[in-house]
C-alpha cells in the first residue's frame, strides 16, 4: 500500500513538472475618469418656447432670462488639443438678454449692404443667388458681423435697451444649452439628421429654421450645425485652466460656436469652442446678433 502511494506521489510530481508555468494576467491601467459637466437641476426639459420680439429692422429675437447656467465642460481636461479650451465647467450668471431666433441670412445681410452699412461677403455666389436668400450668410469675417449688428441699431422698444451687437460667448452658450447643462441645444440625445445640419449629411447650408426638433430651450434655431457663429470674445482660457505653454490663447483669435454643415458631432456640443482670425472668411462661418434687456 505504501509502495502504491509513493508511486502516485512521484507520478503527480512528474506531471506537475511537465506543465508550463502560468503567466499572471496583467491588470489593465485604469482609464482616466472624466467628470461630467455639472447640472444645476435635474428637472425634465420643458418644451422650447421663444418669447419673441422684433427689433427696429423687424428681425425676430428670443428672450433668454437672467440667471445661472453651466458654461464649459470638464471633458476636455485630458485632451491635448484645442478641445481643452472648453475646460473647466463653471457656473456663470447673466442678466436678461435677447438673441436672434435665426442665423443672419443672405437676405437680411443684403439689406445692410444696400443701405451702405455693410460690405459684400468675400464670396457672393450664394449671396447673389435667390435660392439661398433664406440661408445663413457666409464668407463674412468678424468685423463684418460686428458691423451688421451695429447697423441694426439701438432698440426703441420699451422692453429692451442698448445697441444690437454680437452675443458674448457666455450669452451664446446659455442660449444654446439652457440653464440645465444640456450637451446640445435639444438636450443630451446624440445628433441625427432630424435635429441639425452637420457632418455633410446635406452637403451645404440649409435654410434657417429648418430643424424644428433641434431648437434650444429658448426656441432658438440652428445653434448646432449649419454654420459656425462668430461671437464677441477672444479665444482665451477659462478661469482655472492652464495654457501648458501654448501661446495661442489670449487676444490672437476670435471665438466661433456651434459647428457647421461640414463638421461632425463633437464640434456641435454647446460648450465647444472654435477660433479664427478676425479677418477669416469661410463658407462655414456665419453669425447672429444679441441685445441687452432694459433692466441692465
Amino acid at each position: 500500500m505504501k509502495k502504491k502511494l509513493v508511486i502516485l506521489v512521484v507520478f503527480a510530481l512528474f506531471i506537475g513538472a511537465c506543465q508550463p508555468a502560468l503567466t499572471p494576467i496583467p491588470v489593465p491601467t485604469p482609464m482616466p475618469v472624466l467628470t461630467p459637466t455639472p447640472r444645476l437641476t435635474s428637472t425634465p426639459r420643458p418644451t422650447p418656447i421663444c418669447s419673441e420680439i422684433k427689433d427696429t429692422k423687424g428681425v425676430s429675437m428670443c428672450l433668454v432670462p437672467a440667471g445661472q447656467f453651466t458654461m464649459g465642460s470638464n471633458d476636455g481636461k485630458i485632451i491635448d488639443s484645442f478641445l481643452a479650451g472648453s475646460y473647466p465647467a463653471h457656473v456663470v450668471s447673466l442678466d436678461t438678454f435677447y438673441i436672434d431666433k435665426y442665423e443672419v441670412t443672405n437676405a437680411l445681410y443684403k439689406n445692410c449692404v444696400d443701405a451702405g452699412g455693410c460690405s459684400l461677403p468675400g464670396d457672393v455666389s450664394k449671396y447673389n443667388n435667390s435660392q439661398y436668400a433664406n440661408h445663413p450668410v457666409t464668407f463674412v469675417d468678424w468685423d463684418q458681423a460686428t458691423a451688421y449688428c451695429a447697423w441694426r441699431g439701438p432698440s426703441t422698444l420699451p422692453a429692451v435697451a442698448g445697441q444690437v451687437r454680437l452675443p458674448t460667448e457666455a450669452e451664446w452658450e446659455k442660449a444654446a444649452r439652457g440653464s440645465n447643462g444640456d450637451i446640445y441645444p435639444w438636450g443630451d440625445d446624440d445628433p441625427n439628421k432630424d435635429l441639425a445640419n452637420y457632418g455633410q449629411n446635406v452637403g451645404d447650408t440649409t435654410a434657417v429654421g429648418s430643424y424644428e426638433k433641434g431648437r434650444s430651450l429658448f426656441g432658438v434655431y440652428d445653434m448646432a450645425g449649419n454654420v459656425w457663429e462668430w461671437v464677441n470674445g477672444w479665444y482665451d482660457l477659462y478661469p482655472g485652466a492652464s495654457a501648458n505653454g501654448n501661446p495661442d490663447y489670449g487676444t490672437k483669435y476670435r471665438v466661433l460656436r456651434g459647428g457647421s454643415w461640414h463638421y461632425d458631432t463633437g464640434y456641435m456640443q454647446a460648450s465647444f469652442r472654435n477660433w479664427g482670425h478676425s479677418d477669416t472668411k469661410s463658407e462655414y462661418y456665419g453669425f447672429r446678433c444679441a441685445l441687452s434687456a432694459a433692466s441692465q
